[in-house]
């Protein structure tokens, strides 16, 4: 359960803002039929099922969209990934813009209340109940409260009979029946103020500040940090009034996405909701506007935790979709727009004296309450104001000139491929993607198209575009200057509006050049030398699995899948990763993901690769695990050529560039600051070393060494086994193995390799003191977090292995019930068992959760209690069955996606024994009896655990 915002700092690729607004579509109307099976739209623009009637668009056939005579709205789709699988959302029209002040939290109150009593389900038991079936909570079992909606989600792992109308059930008594018990709100406002502290972060309340300037009265600010005693003023009967005035079957939307016949549970959803009608008059809902801003409105925010950072603004009105191509040539406009920009910002950072680290450009509905416009710049250590000249002159510079045509030919290039890609991926795509799709698009009365008809529309439209039309849109839109600045910087700045005004004002009087057609360079990694020789082919019949050796000792695995049309998934395997290493330079492993995607070739700048990728479904990068560097990638059969070719290319000819140097130097304080305001982040980077005894080659011990890391600390690490380690290739999915083979023959299987030695990895044993050991972050006084680790075993065993993992599962549900239900002292506890498949006698059993300092203690003593509990007595049968089920229903959904797939046929030359593993985990699973359980506990639980404390810094403390 949750609360979420749109982050324009998050990493959020203007691919996905391309796709999401090629396929979300938007909502209907409701048709005024007495029964409850709804039309298809055969050949008529909209959904006159929900009655969206006006537009051009035609809604995907494929989905059925109804309406209930109490107003509910419903769309069903049949969608067979996963197989025998299904999803269903219930969207209502509420959120935290639409609390009164004396509401204020209580959008999301009443989300977390839907699991906490109903008239037919007892508090305590909703969750209980799904967890039998073999939904988790929280990964199967969740919610969402935002500004303008609130969404239930439940992923079922069947569509039996018995998992089907229970969750009709569920859903049902959330939408009217929640009775809001004042003893259950009691109890769960800890939980509630817990969630907030945790999503507390400097981030956020930066954002809230940009929305609460550029929007009228959008309450959207106050009520996204909401402060304890606002949930300690809330009644029972205060959230009943709120429930009942919107959660109303007019303002509801049920989807189901999965493998079921619709016109059967259109039957089941009437027979369930019919009832449902709403209690007491309905309230209206508040839509806020964009702020009156005469002229530029100058704002700042401060945060020892925040990077200097400049942020311009345009908010616009925002209006529902009318569904017409006028409006989705508009779409694609504006996201071409903003790619070039992006562009422009990359290559700034990338310049030998950058003045700013980089920065992104949106165009986007915010909360479904104005249109924004603008871009940021993060700074150079202290340098805002070279940032905020970079940001003024970037939008100006398109202003002026707007768009080259080599721009508009990269943009259109990199539609033209999401487009395509997703209409030949079509019947690929994943059930709870299209759920959420549709019941978002509910909202704002959008039409959701299928791929092939947003190709189609796209194919038709993309001729008619040209750099004036993008740049005439963009004046119409952005127009020739933002009418909002915030700086932000860590500290107060000196005379702040004055200073920001008069660098706005100079910036403005720089003249700029315009900008230059780029001519794209041709991609320089097709050759590798002499196709290499097969000396090996054979075939593991159990899971179809070719493997392939080549003469070099290259080994390929092939498993050639019907899972997801028009996908395959690359993973590529070298040399050991960390285990290779006696000790390795502290946070190594976070400096790779940083930078490595980032880097230049020897024969292409990354920008150059940019350009030329676009259009590709292919991608670089890689992570050093423990057990091999990796490489992965979702490609297509027509681009898997030159996905192996460019993975050869990192492989051999990783730059490790003095620019991807400049820019890390730059960003690396930055990421230093935000972990450590992060207790969350701040132990999830340093838990791994210190249960090993402080090594570094598990994770980052101080989010300062970071700082001192560089390009060539990777190289040495990474370039070293790119030139010498072994190489196991894993090609998952839609491909012809002969051309597949050809492919990594003449890449691969063509690079001089030389002869490898075997070698042991280091030893690792678990860490030896025992005692408190307590690191510091630099986020709010009322944040933190605790652990307690036991030592546990390798993943040789994989009965003992998987009885671990069952026992962790057991102790995160009766976590769940101590420290969240029963104290209301943390909001998120969290059990795992880690068993190394590297390090011999290496593992952990590891429950954490948030907590603020006051409550530690309590914490601590309430987690040894219920780990002694597991070590005193065998679990029920009925923990056990809920705790086992979900696993199991993860099992399943891992056949059925490529990627899933792709380390077990990595390792099937290299450790054959990972398929064997994979064969029989099921089985093992279900044969492990409680009295196997305890043993476990016993064994493992009964020493003197590792405990961790993230607490605040203060001032005066020293501390890691």
């Amino acid at each position: 359960m949750k609360f979420s915002y749109a982050r324009r700092l998050g990493g959020s690729s203007l691919f996905a803002v391309a796709l999401s607004i090629a396929t979300v579509g938007a909502p209907a109307f409701a048709q005024d039929a007495e029964a409850p099976v709804a039309s298809e739209a055969q050949g008529m623009p909209g959904i006159p099922a929900w009655g969206i009637e006006g537009g051009e668009l035609q809604a995907d056939p494929s989905v059925v969209y109804g309406q209930l005579e109490n107003g509910m709205r419903y769309a069903l789709k049949r969608n067979t990934q996963p197989v025998g699988e299904a999803s269903m959302r219930l969207m209502i029209e509420v959120g935290m813009r639409d609390e009164a002040d004396a509401e204020e939290g209580a959008a999301h109150f009443v989300e977390h209340m839907a699991f906490n009593g109903s008239t037919n389900i007892p508090e305590g038991e909703l969750i209980p109940m799904l967890e039998r079936l073999g939904l988790s909570f929280g990964a199967d079992t969740n919610a969402e409260t935002l500004p303008q909606h609130t969404m239930y989600k439940l992923d079922l792992p069947s569509v039996e009979d018995e998992t089907v109308d229970t969750s009709l059930m569920i859903l049902r008594e959330i939408a009217g029946e929640l009775t809001m018990a004042p003893e259950a709100v009691a109890r769960e406002r800890g939980i509630l103020i817990s969630e907030y502290q945790v999503r507390n972060t400097q981030g956020l309340r930066r954002h809230l500040g940009v929305v609460d300037d550029i929007m009228s009265d959008s309450r959207i600010a106050e009520r996204g940090v909401a402060e304890p005693d606002k949930f300690e003023g809330i009644s029972a009967e205060t959230l009943r009034g709120f429930y009942h005035g919107y959660y109303r079957p007019d303002r509801a939307t049920l989807v189901i996405v999965g493998d079921f016949d619709p016109a059967e549970m259109a039957t089941r959803l009437a027979a369930r909701f019919s009832d449902w009608d709403g209690t007491g008059e309905a309230r209206e809902r508040y839509v806020p506007g964009p702020a009156e801003i005469d002229g530029m409105k100058i704002a700042t925010f401060s945060d020892p935790a925040t990077p200097y950072l400049a942020d311009l603004q345009r908010a616009l009105p925002y209006s529902q979709p009318e569904n017409t191509v006028a409006e989705f040539r508009e779409q694609l406009l504006d996201i071409l727009a903003a790619r070039a920009i992006n562009l422009r910002l990359a290559q700034l950072a990338k310049a030998e004296n950058p003045s700013s680290l980089g920065g992104q450009a949106t165009a986007q509905s915010l909360y479904d309450s104005v249109r924004t416009y603008g871009l940021y710049t993060l700074a150079i250590e202290n340098r805002w104001e070279d940032a905020l000249r970079d940001a003024e002159q970037q939008w100006r510079r398109a202003a002026l000139y707007g768009f080259t045509q080599s721009e508009l030919d990269d943009g259109l290039s990199a539609l033209k491929s999401v487009f395509e890609t997703g209409a030949a991926q079509s019947a690929s795509a994943r059930s709870s993607a299209i759920a959420n799709e549709l019941a978002i698009g509910s909202t704002q009365n959008a039409v959701r198209q299928s791929p092939e008809q947003t190709l189609a529309l796209y194919q038709a439209v993309a001729p008619t575009i040209t750099p004036e039309l993008v740049h005439e849109n963009f004046l119409a839109k952005w127009g020739d200057a933002p009418a909002y600045a915030q700086i932000a910087s860590p500290a107060p700045l000196d005379q702040a509006e004055q200073a920001i005004a008069q660098v706005l004002e100079d910036s403005a009087a720089v003249a700029l050049a315009k900008p230059e057609e780029t001519v794209t360079a041709e991609f320089a990694y097709t050759d590798f030398g002499t196709r290499g020789t097969v000396v090996s082919d054979t075939r593991l019949d159990y899971f179809g699995i070719r493997a392939v050796r080549f003469a070099n000792g290259v080994n390929l695995n092939l498993r050639k899948t019907d899972l997801e049309a028009g996908k395959i998934a690359v993973q590529v395997e070298v040399g050991s990763g960390m285990s290779a290493l006696d000790t390795a330079p502290s946070g190594i492993q976070l400096l790779a993901q940083v930078i490595a995607g980032a880097d230049d070739f020897g024969k292409h700048t990354s920008e150059e690769m940019q350009r030329i990728l676009a259009g590709r479904q292919v991608g670089f990068g890689y992570n050093i695990g423990q057990q091999a560097i990796f490489m992965a990638a979702s490609t297509t059969p027509g681009d898997l050529e030159m996905q192996m070719q460019l993975f050869a290319a990192q492989v051999t000819d990783t730059a490790f560039s003095e620019q991807a140097q400049r820019q890390y130097a730059g960003i690396a304080p930055i990421i230093a600051t935000n972990l450590k305001a992060d207790p969350l982040q701040r132990f999830s980077v340093g838990y791994p070393s210190i249960l090993a005894g402080d090594d570094a080659r598990f994770g980052l011990l101080d989010p300062q060494d970071l700082v001192d890391l560089s390009m060539a600390d990777l190289k040495t690490i990474v370039g070293t086994q790119f030139a010498s380690g072994a190489i196991d290739i894993a090609l998952v999915g839609d491909i012809d193995e002969e051309s597949a083979i050809a492919i990594v023959a003449s890449t691969f299987g063509a690079l001089d390799r030389p002869e490898l030695a075997s070698a042991e990895p280091a030893k690792v044993t678990f860490r030896e003191d025992r005692g408190v050991r307590t690191i510091y972050h630099a986020g709010q006084a009322d944040q933190g977090m605790i652990s307690l680790s036991w030592p546990t075993d390798d993943n040789e065993d994989l009965k003992s292995t998987l009885t671990r993992e069952l026992l962790s599962s057991l102790i995160g549900l009766r976590a769940n019930e101590v420290l969240r239900e029963e104290l209301g002292a943390t909001y998120t506890p969290n059990a795992l068992s880690s068993a190394s498949p590297v390090y011999e006698g290496y593992g952990h059993l590891t429950l954490f959760a948030p907590a603020t300092p006051e409550t530690m203690d309590q914490v601590s003593g309430a987690i040894r209690a219920l780990m002694a509990e597991f070590v005193d007595a065998a679990p029920g049968e009925d923990a056990i069955l809920r705790a086992r089920q979900p696993i199991l229903a993860s099992y399943e959904r891992s056949e059925g996606t490529n990627a899933a797939w792709a380390g077990v046929v990595a390792d099937a030359q290299k450790k054959p024994v990972t398929l064997e593993r994979r064969k029989n985990r099921a089985d093992v699973l279900r044969s492990v009896t409680a009295a196997d359980i305890r043993a476990s506990a016993v064994q493992f639980l009964t020493g003197e655990p590792v405990e961790i404390r993230v607490i605040p810094q203060a001032e005066e403390e020293g501390g890691d």
